[in-house]
């Protein structure tokens, strides 16, 4: 019988980041419960980014191998999935999700992994809530520089958050007995936990005592935006404007949640955009049970 490969494939602005660091940070404990988190050829990335980048026929523009050429990669995982005496394997990456227009390459991440019994894991989120995490992350990095509706009606693809077109071909090649599709919903984890989450999606019991956690990527927080977006823009020093930056960051940490939609969007925006994801919501719900 061949061993379980969870293949977590994203998608973003769905904790991922989050859920890797935790499998990175607690790998040896882990191991322990029967549980192998895959490392990654660049130590840099506590997640298997690089593998995504090495199968990918067509690799992101941020796809880096100065660490070492995609044959040396695909060959560091080979040695791992072929030593590894654990039941079940997790690999972890949400660039894996960019394979959505690439029938070929999923094809041979299949070939690849054709040692273990392979389930994909998924999360999707609610669309608004999507693009306003990506806008909020964006903001932040200094990628993006205008208001949300700006930002959607020039810059955003809706294509991002249609997730039963973008799991199309996850379905056709590997089948839906193997796809494990959960929603990112914090309300409803299992014990208000992702991590708890994902490893009650995979039916996987872990007991780790002194288990390490962390945040990653977090956004600027909704009642930041506008100052955030005006320093940014600004043509103050490059070191001041940092700093500045830097301390809205930290300020959002300390204030409240509050609606992201409603404060960013008046009702009509969010009915049309809300409208546009309908028809997918309805095949996500049919297809996989997920309620958006």
């Amino acid at each position: 019988m061949k061993k379980k490969l969870y293949l977590h494939i994203g998608f973003h602005k769905t904790g991922t980041s989050s859920l890797q660091e935790f499998f990175h940070n607690n790998r040896k404990e882990l191991l322990k419960n029967g549980v192998c988190y895959i490392k990654s050829f660049d130590s840099r990335f506590p997640a298997n980014v690089d593998l995504s980048w090495a199968i990918n026929s067509n690799p992101p523009p941020w796809a880096s191998f100065k660490e070492g050429s995609p044959s040396e990669i695909i060959s560091f995982y080979n040695e791992q999935l072929k030593s590894n005496v654990c039941d079940k394997v997790i690999i972890s990456s949400e660039d894996f999700c960019l394979y959505d227009r690439q029938p070929e390459t999923i094809k041979n991440l299949k070939h690849y992994l054709s040692d273990y019994d392979v389930k994909v894991v998924a999360y999707i989120r609610d669309p608004l809530e999507f693009v306003i995490s990506l806008y909020c992350h964006a903001v932040r990095a200094g990628a993006v520089k205008c208001d949300l509706k700006t930002h959607i009606s020039g810059h955003y693809k809706f294509f991002a958050a249609d997730y039963h077109s973008r799991l199309a071909l996850w379905l056709k090649i590997f089948g839906k007995e193997n796809m494990i599709i959960k929603k990112y919903s914090p309300k409803e984890f299992v014990n208000g936990s992702l991590v708890d989450d994902f490893f009650n999606a995979i039916d996987t019991k872990i007991d780790i005592p002194n288990a390490v956690y962390s945040k990653s990527n977090i956004g600027t927080h909704v009642w930041l935006l506008k100052p955030y977006i005006n320093i940014s823009n600004s043509d103050i020093d490059e070191a001041r404007k940092n700093d500045l930056l830097s301390s809205l960051t930290k300020l959002g940490k300390d204030l409240p949640k509050v609606d992201k939609a409603r404060y960013l969007l008046d009702e009509q925006d969010i009915l049309i955009f809300n409208k546009a994801y309908a028809e997918m919501k309805n095949k996500m719900l049919q297809e996989y049970g997920v309620e958006l």
